[in-house]
């Protein structure tokens, strides 16, 4: 199989989309080689990142530490962690995406085995899964949005990361929560310090949209005693949007909420 970037010395975005079957070692190889003739390549977007890519990117892609947006999106959560070593040499990058297609729980990944990563220049994080959030030491990250899916484990790690981490966070996005779990996680003082939170949930029907309102809006407004303004937002999918702008702060991040989206 021939890649078309061994020559292209003035290239400086790739966005790489694979299906189907994942590559095989020698494949993975000749395309991580090929990378290596894009010389001004500062942003890289793979979807359907698989083991031996990942690993031949860990190991032969001396590029990435000039990147500064890496987007990746595994093809299964067995790809996290040798996506993560990848990650790790990426100590340029301002922009880290990294989820996964499939089903799956990353649970099965030992953080205590795993040494912190060190990003001293990331502003925005994108992740699937909190479980990984503790190995991200990014003194100045400013966006951290999650997508995983509901579950008690974001409620213990992303309030232990948030008080415990050195970070300059200005946008937090949690995008599945339980509609029970919202109540406890607006009381967290050290939420309501970000200017900008977004945490989205699934409706109930049984409780409906006035019941949201009722049971977490009412009582957020009473928690932040006026130092935040409450939002609401429904959307046709079912999906409830709670939390606050500053609009002082959202204009910084205008370049951000523009371009995100969900990576395929």
């Amino acid at each position: 199989m021939l890649y078309p970037f061994s020559n292209a010395t003035r290239l400086a975005h790739i966005t790489i989309v694979v299906e189907g079957e994942q590559l095989q070692e020698e494949e993975a190889k000749s395309l991580v080689q090929s990378l290596g003739g894009t010389p001004a390549l500062h942003c890289l977007e793979y979807s359907g990142l698989d083991v031996p890519t990942a690993e031949a990117m860990a190991r032969s892609m001396p590029l990435l530490n000039q990147l500064t947006t890496l987007r990746l999106v595994v093809r299964h959560y067995h790809c996290v962690e040798p996506a993560l070593h990848v990650i790790r040499k990426c100590t340029s990058a301002t922009w880290i995406l990294l989820s996964s297609r499939g089903p799956g729980h990353w649970g099965f990944i030992d953080i205590d085995a795993w040494p912190s990563l060190h990003l001293p220049n990331l502003r925005i994080l994108e992740i699937g899964e909190t479980v990984i959030l503790p190995l991200f030491h990014c003194p100045n990250l400013q966006v951290l949005s999650i997508s995983s899916k509901p579950h008690l484990v974001a409620l213990q790690v992303v309030p232990t990361y948030i008080s415990t981490s050195k970070h300059s966070l200005q946008v937090l996005r949690l995008q599945a929560m339980q509609r029970y779990d919202l109540t406890w996680f607006f009381r967290n003082r050290d939420f309501i310090r970000i200017p900008i939170l977004e945490v989205r949930t699934m409706r109930d029907e049984k409780v409906g949209l006035d019941g949201i309102r009722k049971e977490v809006l009412d009582r957020m407004w009473e928690r932040l005693g006026g130092s935040r303004a409450p939002t609401f937002a429904a959307y046709g999918t079912g999906v409830t949007a709670l939390g606050w702008v500053d609009s002082k702060v959202f204009h910084l991040f205008s370049e951000y909420f523009e371009n995100t989206r969900k990576f395929v």
